[in-house]
């Protein structure tokens, strides 16, 4: 048995952490990998999980909202790579998923907001008012929901990309930040970014209410140079989510690049 740290935030998923990793654990091909972490810990210990003698079980327990609602559900596991978040990866479904809303009653309140952002996406696409509920309610109907979606698509070839809803955006202004950005923050303008194209304004509003996000100081050529090497693009062009009307997702969507870049620019 051993124990292995990792750094707090997005540098955990650089690729020396993973290298790391490989070459700390001492478990046979029997073994279990514990990962004991927010998102970026589950994200890069189940990719370690995944790949060390071509795959061991391994077990999350995610000790922050992000990672209760969202980041540890579901079996995908990744790395990030300079130009671009979650360029290397697997689906590695862990054996079990433990979820503990008693970890959260020390979570610092930066934390919850950046939980309350993936509450609020999946509110959108259940079409439900989900932050609203009790947090412990938000933990349980979260999980539910992308756990469903997620079994009905484990590869993400059909209606699992729902769950990208404003991820597109986001994880290009993170890459554009240099990784510096919250990834609650990020999301929650990469929901703005997807309801002005969906022309949700009242969804909007509740968005900005809520999550009140702060436009980040990046480079907004990056943003879109990143935006264009999402894994989800075609031939350089993005396929963004974008919602009818709440609970009622549409995935695979290309728009013109003006109208994408003035929704990148807020």
């Amino acid at each position: 048995v051993g124990i292995h740290e990792v750094p707090q935030g997005e540098p955990a998923k650089a690729p020396p952490v993973l290298q790391h990793l490989w070459s700390s654990l001492r478990v046979g091909r029997d073994g279990t990998l514990v990962a004991l972490g927010g998102g970026t810990t589950t994200d890069v210990a189940g990719f370690a999980a995944a790949t060390y003698m071509r795959g061991i079980d391994w077990v999350p327990v995610p000790t922050t909202l992000v990672g209760q609602v969202d980041a540890a559900i579901g079996g995908k596991t990744a790395v990030d790579l300079p130009g671009g978040k979650n360029l290397v990866g697997s689906f590695h479904w862990p054996a079990r998923v433990v979820v503990d809303p008693a970890l959260l009653e020390t979570l610092p309140a930066v934390e919850r907001r950046n939980g309350l952002a993936e509450v609020v996406k999946t509110g959108l696409l259940a079409g439900e008012r989900l932050w609203e509920l009790s947090e412990h309610d938000q933990v349980r109907r979260c999980a539910a929901f992308k756990g469903a979606v997620c079994l009905r698509d484990p590869h993400d070839r059909g209606p699992r990309k729902q769950l990208n809803l404003g991820h597109t955006f986001a994880h290009a202004l993170e890459a554009a930040a240099g990784y510096s950005l919250p990834h609650g923050e990020a999301v929650a303008l990469g929901l703005l970014a997807v309801l002005r194209l969906s022309g949700l304004d009242d969804e909007r509003r509740t968005v900005e209410k809520l999550l009140r996000p702060e436009r980040p100081h990046v480079d907004r050529a990056v943003a879109w140079q990143a935006l264009q090497r999402d894994k989800k693009a075609a031939g350089g062009t993005p396929r963004l989510v974008l919602l009818d009307a709440p609970g009622k997702p549409r995935w695979g969507v290309e728009l013109p690049e003006d109208d994408v870049r003035a929704a990148l620019e807020g």
